[in-house]
C-alpha cells in the first residue's frame, strides 16, 4: 500500500523525495518480497541495500552478518559500500552515515544509485544514453511525440508539463490505445490521478507523487525516476521509433548530471533470491555476474554531496 503525503508534511520536497525513493526501492525489491516503509531507518542494517544492489547488478554483494547489534550492521554496510564503489563514485558518505540515519546523506546516496542505474537500464533500450542529460532528453522527445499525437503543445520539460496529467495520459494511450483512451477529465488533478492509476493498474508502475494534493506536484527528479520506470515497463508500442534525435528547441541547453560508463544489466522486474535476512529482507544470494565500471555523479546526484532540498526544488539539469 502506497504511503500518502498530506499537508501535515508541509509540502516538503524532502518528504516528496522520501516518498518517491521509497516507491522506487519497493518497485525494484518487489521480486524478493521486500518492502521498505522507512527509507532512512530500513537501510541501517545493510540488508536492504545489499538486496537492491544484487537485483540491479546481477552480482553477489558478499556474505552479510545476521543479528541486531550495531557492529554487525556496520560490518554489513562496509561490505555493501565496498561493492557499491564498483558502480558509483562516493564522496563524503560512508557506512556510518547510513547506520546513524543521516537523512541528507542517505537521500543523496539513494539519488546516486537511482541516477546511475536508471541511466544504465535506459541505455539498453535507448543506446547512447550515458548521461542524465541524455536520459532527460530522450524521455522528453518520447513525451513530445505522444503529446503531439493528441495535439498537446508546449511540452518543454519533464516537470510542469506533466502536472496536469494530459501528457502522461497521452503516453499511456499511445502504449495501449485499445485499453486506455485519451480522455482527460475536467480538472488537472483528476486527470493526473487517473493517469497514474492507469499506469499502476496496467503496467505495474506505482505512483511516486500524490496527485490528490492541491496543485499537482511533479518535481523534475521525481519525474525522471517515474518516467524511466514507465518507459521500461511499456510495450514497444509505447516507444517512439527514433529517440536519437534532439528534443525540440524549447528543451535545449540541458546539461548532464553524470557519466555512467558502459552498459550494465538493468534493474530487473523478474525473480532473484535475496541476499540476507534483516529488518526488511529475507532469503539467499543470486548467482554472480561481473560488475561494471564505476560511475561518477556530481552535485545533487553525488552520493556524498548530501541531499539539498533547495537543489531538489530546482531543475536536475
Amino acid at each position: 500500500k502506497n504511503v500518502r503525503l498530506s499537508r501535515s508534511d508541509g509540502g516538503s520536497h524532502v518528504a516528496e523525495s522520501k516518498q518517491a525513493f521509497s516507491v522506487w526501492l519497493n518497485l525494484k525489491l518487489r521480486p524478493r518480497g521486500i518492502t521498505v516503509r522507512n527509507v532512512i531507518a530500513d537501510l541501517a542494517d545493510g540488508t536492504v541495500l545489499a538486496n537492491l544492489l544484487e537485483i540491479l547488478t546481477g552480482d553477489k554483494v558478499g556474505k552479510l552478518k545476521h543479528g541486531e547489534m550495531r557492529i554487525q550492521h556496520l560490518a554489513n554496510l562496509n561490505t555493501v559500500f565496498k561493492f557499491l564503489q564498483n558502480y558509483v563514485k562516493l564522496v563524503d558518505i560512508g557506512p556510518q552515515d547510513v547506520l546513524d540515519g543521516n537523512e541528507t546523506r542517505v537521500l543523496g546516496l539513494l539519488w546516486s544509485i537511482i541516477s546511475v542505474f536508471s541511466i544504465r537500464s535506459a541505455n539498453l533500450n535507448m543506446p547512447g544514453c550515458r548521461h542524465m542529460g541524455d536520459l532527460k532528453q530522450r524521455l522528453l522527445v518520447w513525451a513530445q511525440r505522444h503529446a503531439g499525437a493528441q495535439g498537446i503543445e508546449g511540452v518543454s520539460n519533464l516537470g510542469d508539463a506533466f502536472a496536469d496529467g494530459r501528457v502522461l495520459l497521452a503516453i499511456l494511450h499511445g502504449a495501449a490505445p485499445a485499453k486506455i483512451p485519451y480522455a482527460p477529465l475536467s480538472s488537472a488533478q483528476a486527470t493526473l490521478t487517473k493517469a497514474v492509476e492507469l499506469a499502476q493498474r496496467h503496467f505495474g508502475v506505482d505512483p511516486m507523487v500524490d496527485p490528490r494534493l492541491d496543485g499537482p506536484s511533479w518535481p523534475e527528479k521525481i519525474a525522471v525516476m517515474y518516467l524511466t520506470e514507465l518507459y521500461l515497463a511499456l510495450p514497444n508500442l509505447g516507444k517512439p521509433h527514433n529517440t536519437s534525435g534532439q528534443a525540440s528547441s524549447q528543451a535545449s541547453g540541458q546539461a548532464g548530471l553524470s557519466k555512467s560508463g558502459e552498459s550494465l544489466s538493468p534493474g530487473r522486474r523478474g525473480g532473484g533470491d535475496s541476499v540476507a535476512s534483516g529488518s526488511a529482507a529475507r532469503g539467499r544470494s543470486p548467482s554472480p555476474a561481473s560488475p561494471g565500471a564505476a560511475s561518477s555523479l556530481s552535485g545533487a546526484a553525488g552520493g556524498g554531496q548530501g541531499f539539498d532540498e533547495s537543489t531538489h526544488r530546482q531543475s536536475a539539469s
